[in-house]
């Protein structure tokens, strides 16, 4: 069994709450950093890290690549676009948190849909202006049942959704990567792969984007897809921002080529004060927060951390590993 282990603890929300759940884990030392600047004098004597997508720039990605002794690299974030684009030495084992935040994120989309759906920004708008319009709200109002949602991605975000949404009589259609799951197949009434994508989004009545943001999903949702969209559909972002080109989605809502549209993501965050995206009707934005309440999804995280701490010491198998995307070189200099 391997003691006297070092790990680094480099995340944007302070190192505090991963160095408190891993209290008592014996044989480990940690060294919370508050900033990337602050990685540089410890990199040498670190055996693991655990890092934030946002703190994962190029300069931390140099000083991994030519770590001499990590072994073990920890996402905090379940997107990991940065970590995806500058990559990370192939003999070091990568995780991610897996799906501690998928319920909370869920509950946050199935909030968003039926916002859009039961027309409650029209009646927040007509209470802020003291008008009583029951025609007005009603024609905007929809029900989910017999509904179809499609689930772009089927994780834990996806798969989920897919639990809270069938009981209000929804059908689920799921795009994924590779077959499915046996736990999958329960929750999705059919599957489509990337090349079917466009049919799907003609059937679908809400459409879920619930992936990781990489290469080939970057701005995955463009004019052309909003065009293969039903008028009356909504749009719910729980991925990232990049993953839509937020440009078509702004023409999309203008046009009323799509019904409205629930976003937790943007482009580039915070959104711009001068974003067309603030005044339009028909969506509700939310500030990258869906994984908050209550510390839940924290005391998930701070769990699955002290695990797979836990199982580095040990020599076991990590929870929750990265599969590809990330064999490439150091960042240049």
């Amino acid at each position: 069994m391997a003691t006297d282990v070092t790990i680094g603890v480099l995340m944007s929300s302070g190192p505090r709450g991963v160095i408190d759940a891993c209290a008592g884990v014996a044989g480990v030392r940690f060294v919370g950093m508050d900033g990337p600047d602050d990685l540089a004098p410890h990199i040498g004597g670190l055996d693991a890290i655990v890092v934030s997508n946002d703190f994962y720039t190029p300069e931390v990605a140099r000083l991994i690549f030519a770590a001499p002794r990590l072994r073990w690299l920890q996402s905090s974030s379940t997107g990991y676009e940065h970590l995806s684009a500058l990559g990370a030495p192939k003999h070091i084992a990568v995780t991610e948190p897996g799906s501690v935040y998928s319920d909370i994120v869920a509950e946050h989309a199935v909030a968003l849909l039926l916002a859009l759906a039961r027309g409650v920004l029209q009646m927040e708008r007509n209470r802020l202006g003291h008008r009583w319009d029951l025609p007005e709200v009603a024609s905007t109002m929809m029900s989910l049942k017999d509904r179809n949602l499609l689930a772009i991605g089927f994780g834990g975000i996806g798969q989920e959704t897919a639990k809270r949404v069938r009981p209000f009589g929804m059908t689920v259609t799921a795009m994924v990567r590779r077959p499915p799951s046996p736990e999958a197949t329960r929750l999705a009434d059919k599957f489509v792969y990337r090349e079917q994508l466009h049919a799907a989004l003609a059937e679908a009545d809400a459409v879920l984007l619930g992936i990781p943001l990489v290469a080939d999903t970057e701005k995955l949702m463009g004019a052309a897809e909003f065009a293969a969209m039903k008028p009356s559909a909504f749009l719910i972002n729980m991925a990232r921002g990049p993953v839509v080109d937020e440009q078509a989605l702004i023409e999309a809502l203008r046009t009323g080529r799509i019904a409205g549209a629930g976003i937790d993501v943007v482009e580039k965050e915070p959104l711009s004060p001068d974003s067309p995206l603030w005044t339009m009707d028909r969506i509700i934005i939310s500030p990258h927060l869906s994984a908050y309440g209550d510390g839940h999804g924290t005391r998930r995280f701070g769990a699955m951390i002290r695990e797979n701490v836990e199982r580095f010491v040990a020599g076991r198998t990590l929870l929750n590993p990265i599969a590809g995307y990330l064999d490439k070189a150091p960042p240049p200099a």
